[in-house]
């Protein structure tokens, strides 16, 4: 039961509540006016503070029965007439004057004495406007510089204003190279937004849209080690379709890198058409060895790649195809570069150097190598082996193969090795056992200008 404002209670169902709280500025009086509206009448309770802004205990609100009476109760007399011809409560339409303002000038709380609006005023409701409707700027104000409002003024077209009724609303509108240079760049790397993708259809999107565009993955900026840019390349290659013209590459930044896998240390490079590309031979260095095969177009460029635990580039099957230049194959438990399986290879102004092993091992009928201008020097076995019909050619005059601990060119079993040189061309020089050495089936030959063959 409720009381209407004459002191005669009410019936009736209960259609709606509002109840307002807050203090009245400038009065010192902390009040709280409830208001219940039903289905044919109004009831309003005012609750004041023991103590007022004269620290009396007198209610403010009682000391003005003049103007509560002629002003809040005139209002709230007609209040009742309109919710008893309507009969309930009904919602009024939205609009920009906020919901505290809307009450204020149907219920007026009751004022001890008519102040004059001050500057700080207009302040403080438009700060509370801005919080409450979410409203960036909200016309004149005393406090900001003409040149800020003009420039409110002319981009006020676009800004966008929160819609509750909108899902992803500030991820959808925010510009993609917003996303890129502000968000996503400076906070996750593209093994975070590989795993976002499947979480979210915006990131799914912007994967396609904006990642894959970009072609390069960066070690460490995009991917923490040379084996993670592996598996995203993956991923990569799965979504894209590379080509020889148009590879996916990883770039290496300066710096050591170490390989942190099993394998004796290898990271296997399982998909096509894919460079390794590091900033100079003298600046990159990778810490572990490449596995390829069975994969075509694979580059490896400008890097010093050395593997105490195994190979440094272990290249097999007759569909692989790689090419390695200007690279630094050194320090190897075995041998630095190991083709077989019938792979070809294509190495130019690269050197093997310091391995335990051969310099550079080549094995199976079918496998090929090129060698453009390679040094093959202080290797534990040989500097270059050809064996089981494997032929290696031999190509520059900056060729040089030196100061190995066994031969600097063994060809055995049926194996050949053809220097595209004049015969007097030095090649192979100052090794422990021999400079040249062929047997079983195997075969040496520097390969003059007319075509003819000169075998040693």
């Amino acid at each position: 039961m409720l009381r209407k404002t004459d002191g005669t209670r009410t019936g009736g169902p209960r259609r709606s509540r509002c109840i307002l709280s807050g203090r009245r500025r400038g009065s010192g009086v902390r009040f709280r006016r409830h208001t219940r509206l039903v289905g044919h009448g109004v009831a309003q309770r005012r609750t004041a503070d023991p103590v007022g802004a004269d620290g009396n205990g007198v209610d403010r609100a009682q000391q003005q029965p003049q103007h509560a009476a002629g002003v809040g109760g005139a209002r709230e007399e007609d209040e009742v007439a309109k919710v008893g011809r309507r009969g309930v409560c009904a919602a009024e339409p939205h609009t920009a004057q906020s919901d505290d303002d809307v009450r204020e000038s149907r219920f007026p709380a009751p004022h001890p004495a008519k102040r004059q609006k001050t500057d700080a005023d207009t302040t403080t409701r438009f700060q509370y406007n801005c919080v409450r409707h979410r409203q960036w700027w909200v016309g004149k104000m005393v406090n900001i510089d003409a040149d800020t409002i003009v420039y409110l003024k002319r981009v006020g077209s676009y800004a966008i204003h929160y819609n509750a009724n909108v899902t992803n609303q500030f991820i959808r509108d925010i510009p993609e190279m917003l996303w890129w240079q502000k968000i996503l760049q400076p906070f996750l790397n593209l093994e975070d937004l590989s795993i976002l993708r499947c979480t979210n259809t915006f990131f799914q999107s912007y994967w396609e849209s904006v990642v894959l565009i970009q072609n390069v993955i960066r070690v460490p900026q995009g991917c923490p080690t040379v084996e993670k840019a592996m598996a995203l390349a993956v991923v990569f290659s799965g979504k894209k379709e590379y080509t020889k013209a148009d590879p996916l590459k990883i770039q290496v930044d300066v710096g050591v890198h170490e390989v942190v896998v099993g394998g004796y240390g290898m990271v296997d490079v399982t998909c096509s058409h894919i460079t390794f590309v590091g900033n100079g031979n003298d600046q990159t260095t990778i810490r572990g060895g490449f596995r390829v095969n069975n994969q075509q177009n694979v580059k490896f460029e400008e890097l010093t790649i050395t593997n105490r635990n195994g190979y440094g580039l272990r290249l097999r099957g007759s569909e692989t195809n790689v090419d390695v230049l200007k690279c630094v194959v050194k320090e190897c438990g075995w041998t630095g570069m190991a083709v077989g399986g019938g792979a070809t290879v294509t190495a130019t102004q690269c050197e093997f150097m310091e391995n335990g092993g051969n310099g550079v091992l080549c094995d199976d009928a079918n496998t090929k190598a090129r060698l453009n201008e390679c040094q093959m020097h202080h290797n534990g076995f040989d500097g270059l082996w050809a064996l089981n019909g494997a032929v290696v050619d031999l190509h520059g005059t900056k060729t040089d193969i030196h100061s190995n601990k066994a031969d600097g060119i063994w060809a055995s079993s049926r194996g050949k090795v053809n220097i595209h040189l004049p015969s007097q061309h030095n090649t192979s020089h100052d090794n422990v056992r021999g400079d040249r050495i062929q047997n079983t089936g195997g075969s040496i030959a520097n390969i003059n200008a007319d075509g003819t063959f000169t075998h040693t």
